[in-house]
C-alpha cells in the first residue's frame, strides 16, 4: 500500500478515502488531484503545457502572462525567470524558507527539502524544495499566497492592461500588447507619431493578438531582437525598437 499526502502535510499509508487531502486537493478514485487542472508545485509540472510556461504563484502561467521586468512586480522585488522574486542584499532581507543569492534575490531554500517529512517541524512543508511556512486551510499572510500547503511570496506580476491588441486600459490612441500600453499608428492614426522626438517612427509589431502599428525609434535600439534579420524574441514577447518585451 502506498502513501498519500495527509491534511497535514505530512505522508501516511493509505489512500485519501481514509486519509484525506491537503487543502486545494479533492479525492477522485482514491487519488489526490488538484481541484484548480492548471495548479502546480514546480516548473516542471507545466512542462505538457509547451514551451516557456512555468509555475507562478503554484498555477501555470503562460509566457505571455509571466513578467518581464520589475516594474511588472511590487516594490523591493525583481523580475527573475518571469516570476516576481523579493530582491536583497542580504539573507536578512528574506524570508519565507529563502536565503539571498550571488544576485540579490531571495531564490535559495534556507532549508532544502524533497518532501515535508524533511523539514522536521509541524510549522513547515517543502514546495519546491524548499520549506516555507505551513498554511492554515489555505490562508497566508500579506504578500504570499497559497502553493501546495505551503506559504510561498507571490510570484505574479502586475500588468497595466490584460487584452491584447485594443485599448484597455490604455489612453486614448494607445493600444495594449503584451500587457504594457503603446501608442497607435495604425490607419486612421497614420500621423501619431509625428509629434514625438523620441518615438518618431511608425513601426509593425505581431501579438498573438494579431499584426499592429505602434510609435518607436530607430535611434539607441537594443540588439535583442530584430525581425528584418530573423533574430526573433521569446514566446510570449514582442521586439520593439531592438528590445524584447
Amino acid at each position: 500500500m502506498g502513501e498519500t499526502c495527509a491534511p497535514d502535510g505530512t505522508c501516511h499509508p493509505g489512500t485519501c478515502d481514509t486519509v484525506g487531502c491537503i487543502y486545494g486537493y479533492a479525492c477522485e478514485a482514491s487519488q489526490c488531484v488538484p481541484q484548480n487542472p492548471a495548479a502546480c508545485g514546480t516548473d516542471a509540472d507545466c512542462s505538457a503545457l509547451g514551451a516557456g510556461y512555468a509555475c507562478v504563484s503554484g498555477v501555470c502561467t503562460a509566457p505571455a502572462d509571466q513578467c518581464t521586468d520589475q516594474t511588472q512586480c511590487p516594490a523591493n522585488n525583481k523580475c527573475v525567470d518571469g516570476k516576481c522574486t523579493p530582491a536583497c542584499n542580504d539573507n536578512a532581507d528574506c524570508d519565507g524558507g529563502y536565503t539571498c543569492d550571488p544576485v540579490g534575490v531571495c531564490t535559495v531554500p534556507a532549508k532544502p527539502c524533497t518532501i515535508t517529512n524533511d523539514c522536521g517541524s509541524a510549522d513547515e512543508v517543502c514546495v519546491d524544495g524548499a520549506c516555507v511556512p505551513r498554511s492554515q486551510m489555505g490562508m497566508c499572510p500579506p504578500g504570499d499566497v497559497w502553493v501546495e500547503n505551503g506559504c510561498i511570496p507571490n510570484q505574479t506580476a502586475a500588468f497595466y492592461c490584460n487584452q491584447d491588441g485594443v485599448q484597455d486600459a490604455c489612453a486614448a490612441g494607445s493600444i495594449c500588447l503584451h500587457h504594457a500600453c503603446y501608442i497607435s499608428c495604425a490607419p486612421p492614426n497614420d500621423n501619431a507619431c509625428n509629434n514625438l522626438p523620441s518615438f518618431d517612427v511608425c513601426k509593425p509589431v505581431s501579438t498573438m493578438s494579431g499584426d499592429h502599428q505602434v510609435c518607436g525609434s530607430n535611434d539607441n535600439l537594443g540588439n535583442e531582437c530584430d525581425p528584418t534579420a530573423g533574430l526573433a524574441c521569446a514566446s510570449g514577447k514582442i521586439c520593439i525598437d531592438g528590445f524584447c518585451k
